[in-house]
Parts: structure tokens; C-alpha cells; sequence
């Protein structure tokens, strides 16, 4: 290399590099004063020097001096044998051992063994008070005593092992025997004398009650051996509806109106519903025709012609799941009959006897209906 190009070279990695040209070694350790040399008056004091252990001085500028068993549990801290110690220590343990502390700083590690197993806690012996626990995979299935293996004698057993029903193993070491789970569901299988009936599906277990959603779905959701209705999830009292108030005008012979349920409505579809009718006061001029499966009944109506004008009556419907865990559900409603000579009243303080009435007039009383619903249960 020539000279020019040799000059030219140093002037380059000058500037790309000024802190190099302007960085002081007052003790000409060849590391200048900062991260590399903690003390640039002493050449003995530089970054990662031999350290004289127990001098008070730093001379490796770790932080601190070091001392030949820090952690004061009988091993030495290998970082003090070195030709600067044992030069000014010729006693020191350091400089005729040839097994060293692990790790200085903590008491428990360090290479007495125990439990006289083999392994120390330096050797990765998890619990060197126990020989029965090692760090050898003595069943070479890749797991030892201390990385889980519950049973280091047998290869079936580990961590990573797939739980077997009725061997009475923990073959995945996770602290019970024979809990196998497919599903995931928490719940075990009926094989492994658990109560999961269904351990291919995570929507069927005893932690899942029936629910609206799953009452009617032919489907032992919770596996309670009782499926939809049969199940007590599912109970719930269906709800009456007796339809609306009927009024009727009387002209003589025989009145028929209709009692209508078919507005009932019942949480589950599997069930039987009963429908039950009463009708009040039994004056002797009503007369009541009702199947309890049907959701009609009709209510005959025939008067004496005396001066009577008008006769209330209270129709109340129960209705019946058939279940005796769910209450039956009842609603009424009012039938009015009167006659023609005779005018409902338009507000509740009027009664009067009836004019001529338009044939307008009958057609819209004829066709009237109150819509009220009283609710009992």
C-alpha cells in the first residue's frame, strides 16, 4: 500500500469515526476513559480485566469488587482464579480448586448434592432434598423429573401424553388419572366414569342446562337423562289467552258466541295443553259446551221474556301444561248479552231505553265488541 493511499485511508476513518481521534487513555491501557475503562489513571482497571477478588478494588469494572464465595455457601466464584489474583492472593481457594460456584450471588445453587442423587442444583437438580428427583430422563420419553414428567419410569407417562381410560395412569401428568375429555368441555367422558354424554360435542354436558333455544330439540342438552319437556330446564307455565270481551244483542230464541284460546301461547311446543272453561253467574240461562283439548268452546244463551234488559257474565279459562312443576294459567273476560228495545250505554253513566233505532244503527250495534283483557294469573 502506498503511502498517499495509506493516509488517505486514516484521514477517511478519522472522520467516519471522530470520537476515536479525539478519546483520551491517560493510563495507556490502550482502552480509552468511559464504557471500556472505568479508571484511565490505572492500566490494572479496564473493562473485563483479571479481578483481584476481596482487594476492595474493581479492576474488571463489573460494578463492584468481587469476593471468592459472595454468596457464602462454601463455592467459589470462578471469575477469581485468574494469574492477577493468584498472584496477589497465592492462598486463595480460587487458585487450587477445580470446581467453581454456578452462580455466586445465589446460595441455594451451587454443587453440593444434598440428597446424594447425583445432581446438584448447578447440575439443574430441582429439588436437591429429594433422590427420588433428578434431572435425568430415566425413561427416555423426553421429559424428566423436573420438566413435569409425573412418572420418569414409565415412557407412557409425560406431559405430552395422551390420557387413557381405565388405566388408572395420569398419562398426561396433569394430576388425575383416567379424566379423559375429547371435547374439551371440562366434563369428563362416560367411558372414563364421567358424566359427559356426548365427549365428541362441547354443546352437551352437565354444565349446559336446557335453554330456550335447546327445549325442543329432541337433544339431552345437559345429560340429565330427561329431554325437553321431561327436563325441569324447561318448565315454564304456559299463558292464557281467552280472547276478547263479547257482547251480543238478544233478540229472542237462542244466542251462540264463541269462547276463543287459540291465542295461547306455551314456552314449549311439546307440550299438551288443556284448556278448561267456567262461566259466571249460573243463572240457568247459559249453557256451556267445551272440549278441554280443543281451543274453542261456544256458550248457548236463552232468556224468558220478562223485563230483564241486559245479562252479564265472567268466562275464565285455565289452561294446563299437563306438568305439575308449572302453575296453570288463567284469564276471563266479560259476555254481555241484551235486547233490542235496549241500548249499551256509550259511557258508563248512561242507560236509557232505546228509540227507533235505524237500521244503520242496529247493523253497528249488532257488529259492536269491546276489545279488554283481564289478566288473573
Amino acid at each position: 500500500m502506498t503511502l498517499m493511499r495509506f493516509l488517505t485511508c486514516l484521514i477517511t476513518l478519522l472522520l467516519l469515526v471522530p470520537g476515536l481521534a479525539l478519546a483520551q487513555d491517560n493510563d495507556g491501557d490502550g482502552r480509552p476513559a468511559g464504557q471500556l475503562d472505568c479508571d484511565d489513571d490505572d492500566p490494572n482497571i479496564y473493562l473485563n480485566a483479571d479481578e483481584i477478588c476481596g482487594d476492595g478494588v474493581d479492576q474488571s469494572c463489573s460494578g463492584g469488587d468481587l469476593v471468592e464465595d459472595e454468596d457464602a455457601d462454601g463455592w467459589v466464584d470462578e471469575r477469581c482464579d485468574n494469574e492477577a489474583n493468584c498472584a496477589a492472593n497465592p492462598g486463595s481457594d480460587a487458585c487450587t480448586l477445580e470446581v467453581f460456584d454456578c452462580n455466586d450471588a445465589d446460595e441455594t445453587l451451587n454443587h453440593d448434592d444434598e440428597d446424594g442423587d447425583g445432581f446438584s442444583s448447578c447440575d439443574n437438580d430441582c429439588d436437591d432434598s429429594d433422590a427420588s428427583i433428578d434431572p435425568e430422563d430415566d425413561d427416555g420419553d423426553g421429559f424428566d423429573d423436573c420438566s413435569g414428567d409425573c412418572d420418569d419410569d414409565d415412557a407412557a407417562v409425560s406431559p405430552t401424553g395422551t390420557e387413557v381410560c381405565g388405566d388408572s395412569l395420569d398419562n398426561d401428568c396433569d394430576g388425575e388419572a383416567d379424566n379423559v375429555d375429547l371435547d374439551g368441555d371440562g366434563a369428563i367422558t362416560g367411558d372414563c366414569g364421567g358424566d359427559d354424554c356426548n365427549d365428541e360435542d362441547a354443546s352437551l354436558n352437565p354444565n349446559v342446562p336446557e335453554s330456550a333455544g335447546t327445549c325442543n330439540d329432541i337433544i339431552d342438552n345437559d345429560c340429565d337423562e330427561t329431554i325437553d319437556n321431561l327436563d325441569e330446564d324447561c318448565f315454564e307455565a304456559p299463558e292464557a289467552h281467552a280472547g276478547f270481551d263479547i257482547q251480543d244483542r238478544y233478540l229472542g230464541g237462542a244466542v251462540v258466541v264463541v269462547l276463543d284460546a287459540s291465542g295461547t301461547t306455551d314456552f314449549n311446543v311439546a307440550d299438551t295443553l288443556t284448556y278448561t272453561w267456567t262461566v259466571e253467574p249460573d243463572d240457568g240461562n247459559v249453557t256451556l259446551s267445551s272440549d278441554p283439548s280443543a281451543e274453542y268452546a261456544y256458550l248457548y244463551f236463552s232468556a224468558a221474556a220478562d223485563s230483564t234488559l241486559e245479562w252479564n257474565y265472567t268466562a275464565s279459562l285455565t289452561v294446563s301444561d299437563g306438568n305439575a312443576a308449572t302453575d296453570d294459567s288463567t284469564e276471563e273476560i266479560s259476555v254481555r248479552f241484551w235486547r233490542p228495545n235496549y241500548v249499551p250505554p256509550k259511557t258508563c253513566s248512561q242507560n236509557r231505553p232505546a228509540g227507533a233505532p235505524s237500521a244503520l244503527a242496529l247493523l253497528l250495534l249488532l257488529g259492536a265488541s269491546a276489545v279488554r283483557r283481564r289478566r288473573i294469573a
